[in-house]
């Protein structure tokens, strides 16, 4: 005949039971009793092994009604134990321990795993990503009576113990499931695989502060060049009066003509000033907008827990925000 690993175990187990139980066991049970015995510790080992700690405590709690014998007291700990219920774990061992006809050896291995009992986690863990890690996935968590919903992968969620179904949707691939049991205290993971798709923008660096600063500073100083060539170039009918007043004066009298040249050179050097301060200005203006719209792009989804200084864009104005 052969036996699988639970049977097989169930099968020592009772055999431990009837041969190496204390003297209140009986010394000649029935022969249905041995069965009936036999059956039931073989089951709850069963269930034990596959995770149905519930099952496991009804089936050893039954054949306790049978024969009461301690070690299936330490089987209910177990599965107490393994369904985050160390209360109730406590209890049981304590009870045991409290017995009389308890043997020295089974007396310190309840003691040892009773001092051993930590607070005891009755959720489970689940740990869900993506592939690829930049890819728009919006996740839904469903149990009958229960939903979740979020729009981040990978996330972490503790959860009581059940059956629950994950939905990963994204606007370029089919809507995919995964189905996944959580028991208290472990960790299952799931994972979603889809190909190249429409990607989210990942969180990132800001701009780095010189590019504001430097920006900053490049529009103002070209907003003064150019503004102070705009203000000069107001006087220039002033300066071309003047110059026709002079020459007017070289007319009638010859010792003013060189005056003439005199403002003549003038009014060239302010054209040419003006010029170089246009030209000058335009560019430092036109840099300092390109590298502010440059730092406005990045920091739309770079992380803000940085000190320094960055832009905020709104419905028709742009700010400038100093973080400490």
């Amino acid at each position: 005949m052969e036996c699988s690993g639970p049977k097989l175990v169930g099968l020592v187990l009772t055999m431990a039971l009837w041969l190496v139980g204390p003297a209140v066991v009986w010394a000649q049970p029935a022969p249905d009793e041995v069965e009936r015995f036999t059956a039931l510790v073989s089951e709850a080992s069963s269930a034990q092994e596959e995770g149905d700690h519930p099952l496991a405590i009804e089936l050893y709690r039954e054949a306790a009604r049978i024969n009461d014998h301690p070690r299936l007291q330490v089987q209910i700990a177990q599965s107490y134990e393994a369904l985050g219920d160390c209360e109730r774990a406590g209890i049981v061992l304590q009870a045991l321990l409290a017995r009389r006809e308890l043997s020295d050896d089974l007396r310190e291995r309840a003691m040892a795993r009773r001092e051993g009992l930590q607070p005891c986690d009755p959720n489970g863990r689940l740990v869900v990503q993506c592939v690829p890690s930049s890819l728009a996935v919006s996740l839904r968590l469903e149990q009958e009576g229960f939903r979740r919903k979020t729009d981040e992968c990978p996330v972490r969620w503790s959860l009581p113990q059940g059956d629950y179904e994950v939905v990963a949707e994204t606007s370029d691939h089919p809507t995919e499931r995964r189905s996944v049991t959580l028991t208290p205290g472990e960790t299952q993971e799931v994972l979603f695989s889809f190909g190249r798709g429409r990607d989210r923008a990942e969180p990132g660096e800001p701009a780095p502060a010189w590019v504001l600063y430097g920006s900053l500073g490049a529009l103002v100083v070209g907003g003064g060049l150019v503004g102070a060539a705009v203000a000069s170039d107001r006087q220039a009918p002033q300066r071309a009066a003047t110059l026709r007043d002079v020459r007017d004066s070289c007319e009638s009298d010859p010792t003013q003509c060189p005056l003439v040249e005199q403002w003549e050179e003038y009014n060239d050097n302010i054209r040419r000033r003006n010029t170089a301060l246009y030209a000058s200005g335009g560019i430092l203006v036109v840099s300092g907008g390109a590298g502010l719209v440059w730092a406005l792009l990045r920091n739309r989804n770079a992380r803000t827990d940085q000190s320094g200084l960055s832009l905020m864009a709104g419905p028709g104005e742009i700010g400038v925000e100093v973080r400490w």
